[in-house]
C-alpha cells in the first residue's frame, strides 16, 4: 500500500517483460559506474593517508634534529609531488564515472522514457530515486580531489621555501663557523706574535741600558801592613 503523496511503484507482473529488461540493463549500467566511483574514492583516500603519514614522520625526523640528509630532502619534496598526481589521477577517474552516469541518465530520460508506457514511467529514475537535491548532494565527493589537491599544493610550495631555507642556512652556518675557527685561529697567532715582540722589546731595551751605563772606576786598594810615610 503506497503512502498518500508519493507515486505508488508498479510490481514486476504489470511491466512488460522487453521494457523491464531495458530497465535494468540502464539500471545495471549505472550501478556499475557508482560502484566505480565507491572503487576509486576509496583508493584514493586510502594513498593520500599513507601520504599524510609519510609527511608526518619526515616533517618530525626533522624537528628531531635529526641531519637534513639528501634523502629526507628528496621525500618532502616527492610525497607532495605524488599526493598532487594521485589526487589529479582520481579527480579524473571520478569525473569520467560521474560523465558516464549523466550520460546515461540523459539517454534514458530523452530517447527511452517517451517510447515506454505510463506504467514504466512511474519507476524509479536511474538516480537519486527521482529527488534532484538527493541526487545533487550524491555528487559531492567529487570536491574532495580538488581540496586535497589544493592542501598538496601548499604544503609542497611551503616545503621547497623550508628545504631552500635549511640547506642555504646550514651552508651560512658551516661557512661562518670555519670562518670563526679560522679568525681564532689568526686571533692566537697574532696575541702570540704580540707576546714575543714585547718580550724582544724588554730585552733590547736591557742591553741599549747596558751598553750606555758609565764604566764604574776602580779604586786601588790600600795595603794595610805598609808603614805611613812621613815627610821631612
Amino acid at each position: 500500500m503506497s503512502t498518500p503523496g508519493t507515486p505508488s511503484i508498479p510490481s514486476s507482473s504489470s511491466i512488460p517483460p522487453e521494457e523491464e529488461r531495458l530497465y535494468d540493463l540502464y539500471r545495471d549500467y549505472t550501478k556499475h559506474e557508482d560502484d566505480l566511483i565507491n572503487h576509486r574514492a576509496t583508493w584514493h583516500g586510502t594513498w593520500q593517508g599513507l601520504l599524510f603519514t609519510a609527511f608526518g614522520v619526515v616533517i618530525t625526523a626533522k624537528a628531531e634534529g635529526q641531519k637534513l640528509a639528501p634523502v629526507i630532502i628528496a621525500v618532502r619534496l616527492l610525497v607532495p609531488m605524488l599526493g598532487l598526481w594521485i589526487a589529479g589521477s582520481a579527480l579524473i577517474s571520478l569525473n569520467a564515472a560521474w560523465k558516464a552516469i549523466r550520460s546515461i541518465r540523459r539517454k534514458w530520460d530523452l530517447e527511452v522514457v517517451p517510447t515506454l508506457n505510463s506504467v514504466v514511467e512511474r519507476l524509479p529514475k536511474l538516480t537519486g530515486g527521482g529527488d534532484p537535491e538527493a541526487e545533487e548532494n550524491g555528487t559531492k565527493t567529487r570536491f574532495v580531489p580538488h581540496a586535497v589537491i589544493f592542501v598538496w599544493a601548499v604544503i609542497l610550495a611551503a616545503t621547497a621555501v623550508q628545504t631552500f631555507q635549511d640547506v642555504h642556512g646550514g651552508s651560512q652556518s658551516s661557512s661562518s663557523g670555519h670562518d670563526a675557527g679560522s679568525q681564532a685561529g689568526k686571533d692566537d697567532v697574532s696575541k702570540r706574535l704580540t707576546g714575543i715582540e714585547d718580550q724582544l722589546k724588554v730585552l733590547s731595551d736591557r742591553l741599549t741600558s747596558i751598553q750606555t751605563k758609565p764604566p764604574r772606576k776602580i779604586r786601588p786598594r790600600s795595603n794595610p801592613s805598609a808603614a805611613p810615610t812621613k815627610t821631612q
